[in-house]
């Protein structure tokens, strides 16, 4: 049986950056930092055939890049999914 991946998408604006992972938490860890978050962003997430998306203000978005709050963030992104 295969196993779907989760895939998120982060739009600041006209910029876009993707992570692939196993996990919500892989999928997050993937994306690469950005210097600097002036703008509000939105966030989609897949697994499969299901998908969730969500507008974050600039101070929400900084979190998704903190290695402590990624954790507790990609549990919430997982329930989301259910």
């Amino acid at each position: 049986m295969k196993k779907s991946l989760y895939k998120i998408s982060m739009i600041f604006g006209d910029k876009v950056s993707e992570g692939k992972g196993e996990t919500a938490l892989e999928a997050l860890q993937a994306i690469p930092n950005p210097i600097k978050i002036t703008t509000k962003m939105l966030l989609k997430i897949k697994n499969g055939k299901r998908q969730w998306e969500g507008m974050f203000m600039p101070h929400r978005a900084r979190r998704f890049f903190q290695p402590l709050a990624q954790k507790v963030l990609s549990n919430q992104l997982e329930y989301l999914m259910r």
